[in-house]
């Protein structure tokens, strides 16, 4: 399956290139609802885990970054994993959706085969050495300030 072209049909250009979908329907875009969606959050680190609303306005620029790229993706959010979240959680995430006109195409607990995340705590990968020495220093400042997660 080809989920992509470039412009001159040509792998080799190395330019721009587009989605080619026909008949597979939209791509995936995952991304994640807590500290990537919203500003702050009941399960982020330090904060109450047994408070399961989404707090405060979502994140600048959200609603219209999405909006834009579900011409192209189809969205979807997750949140949290299948072990931890129930329904009234997944309401509460429809509600905070829907009251800042969130776009969006589906909610899950999840993860999902995607063709881009948006996610606060991801990785760029460039070289292992890079991805290694960031995850120390995450961890190290993780346990500095004394986060679960």
């Amino acid at each position: 399956m080809t989920w992509y072209r470039s412009h001159d049909g040509t792998p080799q250009t190395g330019g721009h290139w587009d989605w080619d979908i026909e008949g597979f329907g939209k791509p995936i875009l995952q991304v994640d609802f807590h500290h990537t969606i919203t500003k702050r959050c009941s399960a982020c680190p330090g904060e109450d885990r047994g408070d399961t609303k989404a707090k405060g306005e979502p994140q600048e620029g959200c609603a219209e970054a999405l909006e834009e790229l579900r011409k192209t993706f189809k969205i979807v959010i997750v949140a949290g994993s299948g072990n931890f979240w129930d329904a009234s959680q997944c309401q509460t995430i429809i509600d905070y959706l829907e009251q800042y006109e969130i776009p969006y195409d589906e909610i899950r607990f999840d993860k999902v085969a995607y063709a881009f995340v948006v996610d606060d705590r991801g990785l760029h990968h460039r070289s292992w050495r890079q991805t290694l020495d960031e995850i120390r220093d995450r961890t190290t400042d993780s346990l500095t300030r004394g986060d679960s997660n």
